[in-house]
């Protein structure tokens, strides 16, 4: 059992779809939204749990920049990105779950000619 160089390569790791990751580990993972999708970071918080109707594993993930007793929140395994025990070097910066959601979506739409069609 070797060491690569990516991250995920080291098999000492657990595997993300599985969802073993102990308690303390840091993780970057993905949020959808139905606008866009954003990797946040966070730590695990506890056990993971496994639907046994849809064979989804959970797992809890507090945000990274959220208060020891706050409740962490349920992420699918498969959307664990990356995953580092700690003292590891920290992941690669990513946007923090409350910075994600007071980000706002300007989107600029064409003006339009009055038949309705684009002006430019």
């Amino acid at each position: 059992m070797g060491t690569g160089d990516g991250p995920g390569t080291d098999r000492h790791w657990p595997a993300r779809h599985g969802g073993g990751y102990p308690p303390g580990w840091q993780v970057r993972y993905r949020r959808r939204s139905a606008v866009a999708a954003h990797d946040l970071f966070g730590t695990i918080a506890g056990p993971s749990l496994r639907d046994e109707h849809t064979s989804t594993t959970w797992v809890p993930v507090r945000p990274r920049t959220a208060a020891p007793d706050t409740p962490p929140n349920l992420v699918r395994a498969q959307d664990i990105l990356d995953a580092r025990p700690p003292g590891e070097p920290a992941l690669e910066r990513a946007v923090d779950d409350g910075e994600a959601r007071r980000r706002k979506v300007v989107v600029e739409l064409w003006a339009r000619k009055p038949d309705g069609h684009p002006a430019g």
